[in-house]
């Protein structure tokens, strides 16, 4: 009855699988009454357009998380990042993503291109790193993916960063790292954004200045 009262929905009429999981736990029915108040609050606080955005992308993110099924340990992560998100200050949310962005321990561009992301990144491990090319990936859901070589990459913004992952660690390991680096997970703050860079490609990632 807990669960029941604190989920965003009514848990009487609950038919999906996901529905039923969430109402099952206390702590996820918790998580999507979170999730529901942050996604009316970033709505309420948007311009007309950006309204409508935030919808799409909600809509966009209902679709990843249905892919969790009955696994609470993805439910978590998805609605964790999904309010995070939505509560990540105006600035970060409303900024278009082109740009290079810096931190003290990586670089890297994006660059839109309408349902595209260009991206490159560098970054370090101790004494090693890992540096791509420039890719190209897809819309997929609520981010984007991208398969080179066999190695595959989703991007997806969490929280006021852009985070990568790769499912095919040693493959993405042999085509860009050194011995002891490898691309799991790497994070950039959307705050690390250089101003005035409408181009971020105009070098190569390991000679770009930040």
């Amino acid at each position: 009855m807990e669960a029941q009262a604190q989920a965003s929905f009514d848990c009487k009429l609950a038919a999906t699988t996901v529905e039923k999981t969430i109402c099952a736990d206390a702590a996820l029915s918790k998580l999507d009454r979170q999730m529901a108040d942050a996604f009316r609050n970033a709505r309420r606080s948007a311009s007309k357009s950006k309204s409508a955005s935030i919808l799409a992308d909600q809509r966009s993110w209902i679709g990843q998380r249905n892919s969790c099924s009955s696994d609470r340990s993805c439910l978590l992560a998805s609605m964790q990042n999904r309010i995070a998100d939505l509560n990540a200050p105006r600035s970060v949310q409303t900024a278009g993503l082109t740009g290079l962005y810096c931190n003290d321990t990586g670089i890297m561009g994006l660059q839109e291109q309408g349902q595209n992301l260009r991206f490159d990144f560098l970054f370090f491990s101790g004494n090693f790193a890992c540096g791509t090319q420039t890719l190209t990936a897809q819309r997929s859901g609520s981010g984007w993916s991208s398969s080179y070589n066999g190695c595959r990459m989703t991007l997806m913004k969490e929280g006021g960063s852009m985070v990568v992952r790769s499912d095919t660690v040693d493959t993405c390991k042999a085509l860009y790292c050194g011995a002891g680096a490898a691309i799991s997970v790497f994070r950039m703050p959307l705050t690390g954004k250089i101003p005035g860079v409408t181009n971020p490609f105009t070098d190569t990632v390991g000679e770009r200045q930040c």
